[in-house]
């Protein structure tokens, strides 16, 4: 590692922007200056202020969202993290989505000239040499998202209790939040001692449903410690530019021992381990599949627990990000 003064760029950065690149950034952060390195955010908040930044004092560039590549000067050493939607060129304004065709050429040629590109999940990188036909991406890997999980304790649950559910996310069309809600109300109908849902939407009514508006970090982590089920219901938007790249939720609860029932859509399939760490429901699911999924958790609650904790801390602790950088930094 010879190199010694690096360059995070990025669109989110705290506390202006919360949300999954936010989080990403600020562990990548931690880890490279671990690592002994001299470390720079750059926050472009529109993308093409980047062409005025000076890469020049910077032995390495990493991008935290790789479309600052239509903009940003040369630079010999490039790495890019590649989450999933961005990949998309979808747009409702045809000029727009025309740009953005032509943009996306410039893109492949910048891709391809890096040092590294990293997918955060298998089906980002599939989606990836799917959008770009027979270009050469031997510069490409997999890497899964990393968390803190260092402070995260094991928490046992009592399946035979009411039901505490959570799920924080956008309240935008593919993450499903109407999804969230009819399982809610299967789990509270088959339940014996019923359900409570807490949720980042002030749309929905019932005394249950707890709606969860400005939440802040501390509240967030007391409902993972405290529920029973993350629920991540996203659903594979892609022909309109929208796809759950991996699915950070999972992680977050996955700390604390909490599994996660989510949809087969996009990087789902990648962050649950069905039967180990959480378990699917199809995206027609009805009350009688969603009994069969709640069957199964009843009888293996426990366990599902277990593997997930297990899971997360060795497979996805932020720390994991070490062995990364050493490699390609």
């Amino acid at each position: 590692m010879d190199c010694k003064k690096i360059l995070i760029t990025t669109p989110d950065y705290p506390p202006e922007k919360v949300g999954g690149i936010s989080t990403f950034v600020l562990g990548i952060e931690k880890i490279i200056k671990s690592l002994g390195f001299d470390c720079e955010v750059f926050i472009w908040n529109n993308i093409t202020s980047i062409q005025n930044k000076d890469l020049n004092p910077y032995d390495v560039v990493i991008n935290a969202h790789f479309k600052a590549l239509l903009f940003q000067p040369e630079h010999s050493r490039i790495i890019n993290f590649i989450h999933g939607a961005e990949i998309l060129s979808f747009s409702k304004n045809p000029l727009k989505y025309f740009a953005k065709i032509l943009l996306r050429k410039k893109l492949r040629k910048q891709l391809v000239k890096s040092h590294f590109n990293i997918c955060v999940s298998e089906y980002t990188l599939n989606l990836l040499k799917k959008k770009n036909g027979t270009l050469d991406f031997s510069n490409t890997m997999v890497f899964e998202n990393c968390i803190e999980v260092d402070s995260a304790k094991f928490i046992e649950k009592d399946f035979n209790q009411k039901l505490i559910l959570c799920c924080f996310v956008r309240d935008v069309p593919h993450k499903n939040i109407k999804g969230v809600i009819q399982l809610f109300k299967y789990l509270k109908e088959i339940h014996p001692f019923g359900a409570t849902l807490y949720l980042t939407s002030d749309k929905f009514s019932d005394e249950d449903i707890h709606p969860l508006i400005n939440l802040s970090d501390n509240s967030r982590e007391q409902i993972y410690k405290a529920a029973h089920l993350n629920l991540l219901l996203s659903l594979d938007h892609s022909s309109r530019g929208h796809v759950e790249g991996f699915g950070l939720t999972v992680l977050e609860a996955g700390k604390y021992g909490v599994p996660t029932i989510g949809l087969r859509s996009g990087g789902l399939i990648n962050s649950i381990h069905e039967g180990e760490t959480g378990l699917f429901l199809d995206k027609g699911f009805d009350k009688e599949s969603v009994r069969a999924m709640y069957s199964e958790l009843q009888e293996n609650y426990s366990k599902f627990q277990t593997q997930v904790y297990q899971h997360t801390h060795f497979s996805h602790d932020l720390n994991n990000y070490k062995k990364l950088f050493e490699m390609i930094l």
